[in-house]
C-alpha cells in the first residue's frame, strides 16, 4: 500500500528551498508519485483496456471541440466570417 504525505510547508517534502513554489497549496493537496499509479498496472489487462476506452474518447471528444473552435477563429481571422446564428 502506498502512503501519500501531505506537506505542510506549501513544498513537496523533497523539494530544495531553491525551487520555484507551486501555484497550488500543497498543505491540501496530496504529493503523488508514480507509486500511486502503480496500481493501475497490477490490474489485469481487461480492465486497464476498460479504463483506457472512456479516457480515449474523453480525449477525442476535446481534440474535437479545440478542432473546431480553431477552424472558427481561423475563418473569423482571415475571412472575416461569423457564424450563422443558432435559433432555439
Amino acid at each position: 500500500m502506498t502512503h501519500v504525505t501531505h506537506a505542510t510547508d506549501g513544498t513537496a517534502p523533497d523539494s530544495s528551498p531553491t525551487s520555484r513554489p507551486s501555484p497550488v497549496s500543497r498543505s491540501t493537496s496530496p504529493v503523488v508519485t508514480y507509486d500511486a499509479f502503480r496500481r493501475f498496472e497490477d490490474r489485469p489487462a481487461e480492465v486497464r483496456a476498460s479504463i483506457r476506452v472512456p479516457l480515449i474518447h474523453q480525449a477525442n471528444y476535446l481534440l474535437d471541440q479545440q478542432l473546431r473552435q480553431l477552424e472558427r477563429d481561423f475563418l473569423k481571422r482571415y475571412f472575416h466570417w461569423h457564424p450563422p446564428p443558432v435559433k432555439w
